[in-house]
């Protein structure tokens, strides 16, 4: 059961992130927090062409690379609670299905739980989930 509340200051830093990443080129299509209720635990999960184009290794040095660069330093959340994912993943796949944003836009989505064919998502906030 959907149970952990993504705390604000880990929405604002992850829009932050967002908004640096896209500054620095990459080009960011999908970028939500979802919440794994079997590890009872929210995860920042990335998609953005290079992923697609690229070894995840480079993808998720880019990112690596953007995070330590920000000043002021994202405190409320580090590396390994982000995921970077390709456009055919079946998470960013799941929440494109059911929710969709302009390509550039920031929103600020809470979703409820919800199923994708076998995928169980315990919860997401979404800033974009562009095609």
């Amino acid at each position: 059961m959907y149970s952990a509340v993504l705390v604000d200051r880990r929405v604002a830093e992850g829009k932050r992130l967002v908004t640096a990443l896209d500054d620095a080129g990459l080009n960011i299509r999908a970028a939500f927090w979802y919440f794994n209720p079997e590890r009872e635990h929210w995860k920042l999960v990335l998609s953005f062409p290079m992923v697609d184009q690229e070894r995840h290794l480079r993808a998720i040095e880019r990112v690596r690379d953007v995070l330590f660069a920000l000043d002021p330093p994202i405190r409320s959340f580090k590396l390994p609670d982000i995921l970077v994912q390709t456009s055919e993943s079946r998470l960013v796949k799941a929440i494109g299905d059911h929710y969709r944003t302009a390509p550039s836009a920031l929103e600020d989505l809470e979703v409820d739980p919800f199923r994708s064919g076998d995928l169980q998502l315990g919860g997401a906030y979404i800033y974009r989930a562009a095609a």
